[in-house]
């Protein structure tokens, strides 16, 4: 007979998976494994009763399984092997178990029991794999998985491990590690001696929403949002835009003297648009453009006067409020919440991004743009800006952290 190696699967990777206890080692404290390179890497990793197994074969995932050399885990669980190259079987012993596996068999016999196989034994490169799962549960081992750092954790004691947790938001920023049980994070923890590299910064937030609408940053250690804040010493006088974007919404407002007129940029980007929709048989046209303050003054009283204040709030910007105002927003075709489930409003929904715009007013999200869904009002924020937003799945308030809503 000779000796060779084969390879051990168990199941999907997905998930923490962990064996029933051997009843006669329930009893025993948790081995600790310390120093573990948690780290992601670019193969998977055994550590067996804190000690990494080396592996001349690094394991493999086949068929969904992951699949490891014999020689190496079976030395380190005690076992022996030995290879009868006439039945095509190998035999495993320790002093408490006989295990008999075949070629090409989803059975195995464990001291003489026959025993069922989740996957056959194979042959990969010259060597002979074969389930881990079975391994396991025939010889009473615990198994963590860290999908993270692809890392294998196995002993017949509960497995206690170290893992990186968080770092404190004081000085000197000592980082801190949980303990987790058969990965299973428990409340224990500890300073594992580093301390982390934080920048503080402090970033701009937004406005008070009452007067004199004072502008505070809120205060950021490496890149953890705290419930910090300041008073950055201005208040909301003037236009405020967020990187590059002009805001106007229900908590910034725009001058009255303020009279940009229609923006180029997002004229010339919605030509284009409107050609590409042409060009796939869509017809989109604005209806509604560039309004300055008087006559967003006019609109908001009429409706006021036939709707009431509250009700006219929830769709007509009042006097300085308004996008309009901007001269980067454009109301398509008919202003109606049809508008979204036509042909042309799914296309410009689905495709505005590509041209610079956004729906501003998406469904679901009144509470924070303060306004009813309006599929056919779409702000220009050029190409880059629009296409971030669009992927976030975020109306323009959420993405900025910004609030929406009047002083009264």
């Amino acid at each position: 007979m000779k000796r060779t190696k084969f390879a051990a699967a168990f199941g999907a990777l997905a998930f923490v998976w962990m064996l029933h206890p051997n009843p006669a080692v329930a009893a025993i404290e948790p081995i600790i494994f310390e120093n573990l390179d948690n780290l992601p890497a670019d193969h998977i990793r055994i550590v067996l009763d804190g000690q990494e197994i080396p592996m001349e074969t690094k394991p493999q995932i086949i068929d969904g399984r992951t699949y490891v050399p014999l020689r190496a885990v079976s030395e380190g669980m005690g076992l022996m092997v030995e290879w009868n190259e006439a039945s095509r079987t190998i035999t495993a012993t320790n002093e408490e178990s006989t295990i008999l596996l075949t070629l090409d068999s989803k059975e195995a016999m464990v001291n003489a029991q026959a025993v069922a196989l989740d996957a056959p034994l194979c042959i990969l490169d010259g060597r002979v794999l074969a389930p881990l799962r079975f391994l396991q549960e025939n010889l009473g081992y615990r198994v963590v998985w860290n999908g993270e750092a692809r890392l294998i954790l196995m002993s017949r004691q509960d497995i206690g491990e170290w893992r990186y947790s968080y770092f404190e938001m004081t000085e000197p920023y000592r980082e801190v590690e949980a303990l987790y049980i058969n990965g299973e994070k428990t409340a224990r923890i500890r300073f594992n001696g580093k301390y982390h590299d934080a920048e503080v910064a402090w970033r701009l937030e937004g406005y008070e929403g009452t007067y004199p609408f004072r502008e505070y940053e809120r205060k950021y250690i490496g890149d953890v949002k705290t419930p910090e804040t300041r008073y950055t010493g201005t208040n909301r006088t003037q236009m405020v835009s967020i990187q590059g974007i002009l805001i106007a919404n229900k908590t910034y407002s725009l001058p009255e003297a303020y009279a940009p007129g229609e923006h180029p940029a997002a004229r010339e980007a919605f030509n284009i648009m409107q050609a590409d929709a042409q060009a796939a048989g869509l017809s989109i046209y604005v209806a509604s453009g560039y309004r300055d303050y008087r006559l967003q003054t006019l609109i908001y009283n009429r409706n006021s006067a036939l709707y009431g204040q509250s009700r006219t709030d929830t769709f007509s910007a009042r006097p300085g409020h308004s996008e309009h105002q901007t001269g980067m927003a454009f109301d398509l075709n008919t202003i109606s919440g049809s508008f979204g489930k036509s042909k042309e409003g799914e296309w410009v929904r689905d495709n505005g991004h590509r041209y610079g715009f956004i729906i501003r007013y998406p469904e679901g999200k009144e509470q924070l743009t303060g306004y009813q869904y309006e599929p056919w009002h779409i702000r220009y924020l050029g190409i880059e800006m629009a296409t971030k937003v669009y992927e976030s799945g975020l109306c323009l308030e959420e993405y900025f952290g910004i609030p929406s809503a009047y002083a009264s």
